[in-house]
């Protein structure tokens, strides 16, 4: 897989949650710089989930997450530019 671009992208990314749940399964999804983006959806279903993979703060349990270039999953929180 070639590096990750600028913004934010998911490739497989699940997480796992108690027993073997999947909170997220196989998620891809491209934001670009500057992009805004809405994220909706009824309560359990994920969202906040994603958005602590997009901001590094979790780590999935498959796939792929990275940011400006750098794989997320080796970066630790206080690497991450501000933004």
């Amino acid at each position: 897989m070639a590096d990750f671009g600028n913004g934010f992208e998911l490739r497989g990314a699940s997480v796992e949650v108690g027993r073997g749940a999947r909170a997220l399964d196989g998620v891809d999804l491209d934001v670009a710089a500057g992009e805004v983006v809405g994220l909706v959806g009824p309560s359990g279903a994920g969202k906040t989930t994603l958005l602590r993979l997009l901001n590094g703060t979790s780590c999935p349990a498959g796939g792929r997450c990275g940011s400006d270039g750098r794989e997320l999953t080796h970066v630790g929180t206080r690497e991450l530019p501000a933004r």
